[in-house]
């Protein structure tokens, strides 16, 4: 009679502890895979600013490349028409 008693009564505490273990478990689990998909986002927003940072950038550097292009290209096309009234 004491055994079944002592054995239920250690089924009961093994149950109550491993549920409120599995509880906090589950708990901290939800709060830390929160806080990893929070700084996903920030990340994925981070990086989509520096993708159209970088895209700005290079715009802008290839403009000016076009640009200088174009200024220095006269002054070849002088220089060719030059050459060809010579000969």
């Amino acid at each position: 009679m004491i055994a079944e008693t002592f054995f239920y009564v250690s089924g009961a505490i093994f149950f109550s502890l491993s549920i409120l273990i599995l509880a906090f478990t589950i708990f901290y689990s939800v709060s830390f895979f929160r806080s990893v998909f929070a700084l996903k986002a920030k990340i994925e927003k981070v990086a989509e600013e520096v993708a159209s940072k970088t895209a700005a950038f290079s715009f802008g550097l290839a403009s000016i490349t076009s640009l200088l292009e174009k200024m220095t290209h006269p002054k070849k096309k002088k220089q060719e028409k030059g050459e060809d009234k010579k000969k």
